[in-house]
């Protein structure tokens, strides 16, 4: 064991079985590391949600989910609002089309 993959991420193109894929962005009042931890377990429960990620900037949370309509997409929203409607300042969702994957990787190592 070298320890050079420290992870990686498989990204599968659902839209073939019928699927939309979100990125739900969100702003937070009163972040600590309790909520942060409630968000996450959220997510793990969550079998719509593919990734959650934690970040410094503009938005607080990122989640990446897949619904299979905008009916779903309403009723997720729903209910992220009744969990954690007192904590979300801000919601912005962007419809993905497509991902791009690249290989950063040096030559040798390609």
């Amino acid at each position: 064991d070298a320890g050079i993959i420290k992870r990686f991420r498989l990204v599968l193109d659902l839209s073939g079985l019928g699927y939309a894929r979100y990125e739900v962005f969100m702003q937070c009042a009163g972040l600590t590391d309790t909520l942060i931890n409630s968000f996450l377990e959220y997510a793990r429960q969550t079998r719509s949600i593919e990734y959650f990620g934690r970040y410094t900037g503009g938005w607080d949370i990122e989640m990446t989910v897949h619904l299979r309509s905008s009916a779903e997409l309403r009723q997720f929203v729903l209910d992220l609002k009744e969990r954690f409607g007192g904590h979300i300042r801000q919601l912005e969702i962007l419809t993905l089309f497509t991902t791009q994957n690249f290989v950063y990787l040096p030559p040798e190592l390609r």
